[in-house]
């Protein structure tokens, strides 16, 4: 580590740093207070700007530290006055909008924030809300072609916890406040009011009340479980995101003069702290385009004149943005000032990350973080070493290794470098656990480690690299799907007998939900019929399978149950094969096989025989299969004397 910059290059720096106890960096000890130093610190300087429309000519409005340390105070004392103590639900139910960052940092403030997802179905709000026992909710003002507000109505007269719903108008959808008290009657005990008018009436210079908040009481519930399934909510205290702010700042090298881009959704974990708490804790600038973010058309159109403009610093986004960023992306735009971008919610596919970098010459730092981590666990070195594929070295103060379970979740032993484990981590990031969960035997794997559900390895240079998923999480573009949804609703046909649903490779989606399913004895039923059957009952549209495939037989174990692991060996093969079947008219014979493999988890050898021009289809071949993110291998028939290629060890 340069001990004049103090950039973290290798493990040794991390090692390094963690010779200085955590506690001698002085944190602030909850959220809060993080606002309260930067408005003392930073006072008129731009904390955030908001472009609604996503339009290039659009005027910003701008807030600067001491306005959004008095908007999220003034929201803290409003919350406190309607009955909000330190154990309430605030839920938020909104776009990314500046009032997003108020009610969510002035809730913790005040309670306990929980932000949702306002694309989820209205049964699963429902529950994340009934489970968070919501005091408190924040959303849109609803019309009669809000949908919603549609949901808020269908929600409310279930959460019998509820009392107050305060709503954010944006021009464009604010209404006549008769409308909306007609569109609530019949409800009388919860009351209403405009979040924008109420906050207002409170002061914005101090709390009004004792806040009482230690670092390790609960800041904030995040759901999490997939978009789709039933929803669990993330336990995160003060100190993990306290922590986790200032460990991305230090790892990045921030200070008040970059600006950080947020396309990414609020209701998520990623966003808020990477860009939001983490910028604000160093003085940096957030720049929030449109309600909708990266989802907006204006935005990807727009994005890289809005890097030249506001001198954008850094960016994250999935991989299907990244995809869509290439193609609008200009050499006459100056992007000097991007540092880098980071991928988060997907793996990105390798190919992908190349002709990104080779085309913009931007550096996209692959990590990895999940909610239960509070977003950040480990990360490609900013100014060391970067290994395109890892998910880089652990981040400093948090441990994290791969280790050896048995067949109950039980821990055996740690990994040897390079040997295929479970990833574990153990930190001051670290959540607090599930909502009703907390001690949950699947969770901790022993002393205070945390079974991600991940699989990976180590190298010997202490990077990490990811092979699979121990849950079997379907990972979408970003959309988080439980596989159960999708069995469930197949599992409702008359015709069949077992259904499994894996993810399917994709080189734009990474991942897209695929099923396999067996018939009953003497019922019929076609790929056609069944994918129609689930569309009609999946109410989330991503969690829909894209490919059913009819099997005589569904792989079992020894107990009975459905062997996903054979599942997913046979849906890379069917991916690939898929993909390779455009060149069959070359005469060529192509036959592909899909092994478990003990550096990459899988490994995909494709062999080539019957044709005496076969070998010149190897590039094409590496080009195809590149867009996904796996280990493969080429093999043409050998000529006489020639061995075939081994494969990697």
């Amino acid at each position: 580590m340069d001990i004049q910059s103090g950039k973290i290059t290798s493990l040794v720096d991390v090692e390094r740093m963690e010779t200085t106890p955590v506690s001698a960096h002085h944190l602030a000890p909850h959220t809060y207070a993080i606002f309260e130093q930067s408005a003392r610190q930073f006072g008129n300087k731009t904390a955030l700007r908001f472009l609604y429309t996503g339009k290039p000519e659009e005027i910003p409005v701008n807030y600067s530290y001491q306005e959004l340390f008095s908007r999220i105070t003034q929201t803290a004392n409003a919350l406190h006055d309607l009955g909000v103590t330190r154990t309430d639900t605030v839920s938020l139910l909104m776009p990314n909008l500046p009032q997003h960052h108020f009610a969510l940092w002035g809730a913790q403030a005040a309670g306990i924030a929980n932000p949702i997802n306002p694309m989820l179905a209205a049964e699963h709000i429902r529950q994340i809300m009934k489970k968070g026992q919501t005091k408190v909710l924040i959303t849109l003002s609803g019309h009669q072609n809000s949908a919603l507000w549609e949901k808020v109505q269908k929600i409310v007269p279930d959460v019998h916890s509820l009392q107050h719903i305060l709503t954010v108008n944006p021009e464009q959808f604010a209404v006549p406040r008769a409308q909306l008290q007609t569109a609530l009657s019949g409800i009388s005990h919860i009351h209403r009011d405009d979040f924008d008018d109420l906050i207002s009436r409170y002061p914005g210079a101090r709390l009004d009340f004792e806040q009482a908040v230690r670092s390790d009481m609960t800041a904030c519930y995040f759901h999490t479980g997939g978009t789709t399934g039933s929803p669990k909510l993330a336990i995160q205290s003060h100190f993990n995101q306290v922590f986790s702010a200032w460990m991305v700042g230090r790892q990045l090298q921030w200070d008040s003069s970059d600006v950080m881009h947020c396309g990414l959704p609020l209701f998520h974990v990623n966003a808020p702290l990477i860009s939001g708490l983490a910028p604000f804790t160093v003085g940096g600038e957030v720049l929030l385009t449109s309600p909708h973010g990266f989802r907006s058309e204006a935005v990807i159109a727009n994005f890289w004149k809005w890097v030249e403009q506001y001198r954008i610093s850094f960016f994250m986004a999935v991989p299907t943005v990244y995809l869509a960023l290439n193609k609008t992306w200009s050499p006459e735009i100056n992007t000097s000032s991007l540092k880098f971008a980071a991928c988060g919610a997907a793996p990105m596919p390798t190919a992908l990350i190349k002709e990104f970098e080779s085309r913009t010459g931007i550096s996209i730092l692959e990590g990895y973080g999940l909610t239960e981590g509070t977003v950040f666990s480990s990360v490609n070195p900013p100014f060391g070493k970067r290994k395109t594929g890892s998910i880089g070295i652990r981040i400093p103060y948090q441990n994290m290794k791969a280790v050896c379970l048995d067949e109950n979740q039980r821990y055996l032993r740690d990994c040897e470098p390079d040997e295929i484990g479970a990833l574990a981590v153990k930190g001051p990031n670290v959540f607090q656990g599930y909502l009703g969960e907390e001690n949950s035997h699947e969770l901790w794997i022993a002393d205070g480690w945390l079974n991600t559900g991940d699989l990976g390895r180590q190298d010997e240079e202490g990077y990490f690299w990811l092979t699979g998923r121990s849950k079997d999480l379907i990972i979408r573009g970003g959309h988080n799907i439980d596989p159960r949804v999708i069995e469930e609703a197949l599992n409702k046909h008359p015709a069949v007998a077992m259904a499994a649903a894996v993810g399917k490779p994709d080189g734009r989606m990474g991942e897209i939900p695929a099923a396999y399913v067996t018939l009953h004895t003497g019922m019929t039923a076609t790929s056609s019929e069944l994918e129609k059957f689930a569309a009609r009952h999946i109410t989330e549209h991503v969690a829909t399978p894209k490919a059913i495939y009819i099997i005589s037989d569904m792989p079992l174990t020894a107990v009975g149950k459905i062997y996903k692991p054979a599942l997913r060996l046979d849906i890379v093969k069917r991916a690939v094969e898929e993909r390779l079947l455009s060149l069959a008219s070359t005469g060529a014979h192509i036959t592909v096989d899909v092994k478990p493999h003990t550096a990459s988890g899988l490994l995909t050898t494709v062999r080539l025989s019957g044709s005496e021009t076969a070998s010149c289809l190897i590039p094409e071949i590496e080009k195809i299969l590149a867009a996904f993110k796996m280990e493969f291998i080429i093999q043409p028939q050998p000529r006489p004397g020639y061995p075939a290629a081994d494969p990697p060890s």
